[in-house]
């Protein structure tokens, strides 16, 4: 049994010469699990299989939850959280917020570090909302946990993603979720607990921040939680693979 979470049309360190074995593995393994549609739909092609297994990746919960944080100002708050590198999109998610938001007592923290960085300052700087953007450095898991609890929204507009444990963390502490359609978002957020925008449309996403603003107080946090822990808590994702398994053996 193959579980794979990466895309190898995509992956950072697959070389050309790897795909003949990777191909191969995939179509001799007994059975394939993916953690998400997208990257589903992309080894079907690569193997020519249709009985490709799709199960969300295992998520530890346990540092996530709602706690009554007493937030630093009234200012309401987007928070996001990535490497600061490669397709996930912060650059359009700047300019989105800049567009509704220029001028307001709205903030937009960006946690994470990476070659970026500068460049995504320079963005916030030419949009005019450089002092409304925050970019906190690489935080832990326990800093991004606790930016979960003081945040009001959270929001990551990727290019591309197999799945995203961070929208996961962020139902889990009774936060809504704004993502795109990256082929991994998709299988985690529906209307009732965020919005899905098309990817690098700077309206829609700004458009999609405004409504989930304007509409906050629909979205709530225990309704969140038990979403996400009915559909990916460990019990549940633990007892589909194991099904797995034994239907192989």
């Amino acid at each position: 049994v193959i579980t794979e979470h990466s895309s190898v049309e995509r992956g950072v360190y697959v070389r050309k010469s790897y795909y003949k074995r990777i191909i191969d593995s995939y179509k001799t393994a007994d059975k394939i699990i993916t953690v998400g549609n997208g990257l589903k739909k992309e080894i079907e092609k690569l193997a020519g299989r249709n009985d490709i297994e799709v199960i969300g990746n295992l998520v530890d919960l346990s540092l996530f939850d709602i706690r009554n944080v007493k937030k630093e100002n009234n200012d309401f708050t987007f928070f996001s959280v990535a490497f600061l590198e490669g397709e996930k999109g912060f650059d359009t998610l700047i300019k989105s917020f800049a567009k509704v938001y220029k001028n307001k007592n709205v903030k937009l923290v960006i946690g994470g570090d990476g070659s970026q960085k500068e460049w995504l300052k320079g963005i916030a700087k030419e949009n005019g909302v450089e002092p409304q953007v925050l970019f906190t450095g690489a935080l832990s898991r326990e800093e991004v946990a606790s930016w979960m609890n003081k945040c009001d929204v959270f929001v990551l507009p990727s290019r591309y993603e197999t799945f995203g444990v961070v929208y996961i963390e962020a139902l889990a502490s009774g936060k809504p979720v704004i993502a795109t359609f990256n082929g991994g978002a998709e299988d985690i957020i529906n209307e009732e607990v965020g919005v899905l925008v098309e990817i690098d449309n700077v309206n829609k996403l700004a458009q999609a921040m405004e409504k989930v603003r304007e509409n906050y107080n629909k979205y709530n946090p225990e309704s969140l939680r038990n979403y996400c822990t009915e559909k990916f808590s460990a019990n549940v994702i633990i007892k589909k693979i194991i099904n797995v398994y034994k239907k192989v053996i």
